[in-house]
């Protein structure tokens, strides 16, 4: 049951219990226990409930190792990623029309990217835009940062060298 959940973030409640041919109060005992556990959280979203994991990505480094990031996402998450890889600042209303998602697993899967350090999130008036940071646009984030440590004096110029040289 939880590996469906790592799985498949935002299952519900009904796939559950047909996937594990289950009755629903045993059903409804396991996840209560595994969000005691604080291994899952849920979400009611249009009259369903749905499961979403908590600290996956701790989990699976634990597990894995320092692997790449977007070894370990979900068939969602890739689908949710590609779109904003393809799409720079896709808006989240954007993202719900083309994956026929809720607003919630939405939300919730690129809340997951912002903090894996994938995607960055920019917000207007009325929109939420996501956009894919490269491993390009991160390096050269970090040495406008570093040159503007540098030039403030924050920064000596040995070490300047030093993580500019690791950076490439």
């Amino acid at each position: 049951m939880y590996q469906l959940i790592l799985a498949y973030p935002g299952v519900t409640f009904n796939v559950l219990k047909k996937v594990n041919n289950l009755n629903r109060s045993t059903l409804r005992y396991h996840l209560k226990y595994l969000e005691k556990a604080e291994r899952i959280k849920s979400d009611l979203n249009n009259g369903q409930r749905s499961y979403y994991p908590l600290n996956d990505e701790i989990l699976l480094s634990k597990i894995y190792g320092n692997k790449s990031k977007t070894n370990f996402l979900t068939v969602i998450q890739q689908q949710i990623l590609s779109l904003i890889k393809k799409n720079p600042g896709i808006t989240q209303k954007e993202l719900i029309k083309k994956t026929s998602l809720s607003r919630f697993t939405i939300s919730y899967n690129t809340r997951k990217f912002i903090s894996m350090g994938l995607v960055k999130k920019t917000v207007d008036e009325n929109n939420v835009h996501y956009e894919y940071i490269s491993e390009e646009i991160l390096k050269d984030e970090v040495l406008v940062r570093l040159t503007i440590k540098l030039l403030s004096k924050e920064l000596d110029e040995d070490t300047y060298h030093h993580l500019r040289r690791r950076l490439e």
